[in-house]
């Protein structure tokens, strides 16, 4: 019986021991591919948004592409809308309806998908959820755990890139079930950008709301 007691305590302390090591791992992926986004200068990549809401069934999907350099510099581009900012003031036409908002920059900005993985991966607490693919890319699954409960994504799982630290996928679901999933198609850090992706061409025959002289 003693015998039998401790290999159980040894088996018990092995499980302990690899949930505390797998834990580890976890925020050691977290850190690294964290410090990889806020270390990029020039981002450029393309993406795939699927939104299903849980109640009628419907699903919504749209592509775009992502481009990022410094100095609170972006583009962001769908099929029915596009931002600018030149790092002071934002820019968004909205095509559908013909209409542009022009506003300053500030901290209530909508997050960038970028912004979006840091703010995760340091506001959240990671655990090793086990390993998958996107698109062939051998990565780990992280499940990431609001650590303040008044988040309103109490819980999201992202997909990390073994080699690069590159996250492919990121997937949540709201408190009515609906789930929202952006997957990167295409991820570039390019040496620079052009400086005409951060102008705003402003289209003939629109509606211009400008909120900057409110």
């Amino acid at each position: 019986m003693w015998f039998r007691a401790r290999q159980i305590s040894w088996v018990l302390v092995g499980i302990l021991l690899s949930q505390v090591g797998q834990a580890q791992t976890a925020e050691e992926i977290a850190r690294k591919t964290r410090q990889r986004y806020e270390g990029a200068k020039y981002l450029a990549l393309r993406f795939q948004q699927v939104f299903e809401w849980k109640l009628t069934g419907e699903r919504q999907e749209i592509e775009g592409t992502v481009q990022v350099a410094p100095g609170e510099r972006y583009r962001v581009e769908t099929p029915t809308q596009l931002i600018v900012c030149d790092g002071k003031t934002v820019w968004t036409y909205n095509r559908p309806i013909q209409q542009v908002v022009i506003d300053r920059l500030g901290e209530d900005r909508t997050p960038l998908l970028r912004d979006l993985v840091v703010r995760y991966l340091k506001d959240y607490a990671a655990e090793l959820a086990g390993e998958g693919e996107v698109d062939g890319r051998r990565c780990w699954v992280l499940r990431l755990r609001a650590k303040n409960p008044a988040e309103l994504v109490a819980e999201i799982t992202v997909w990390v890139d073994r080699e690069r630290y590159i996250v492919w996928q990121t997937e949540e679901t709201d408190a009515n079930g609906n789930r929202n999933r952006y997957r990167v198609l295409s991820f570039e850090e390019p040496a620079s950008l052009p400086e005409t992706a951060f102008h705003f061409d402003m289209p003939p025959s629109v509606e211009v709301i400008d909120l900057r002289v409110h």
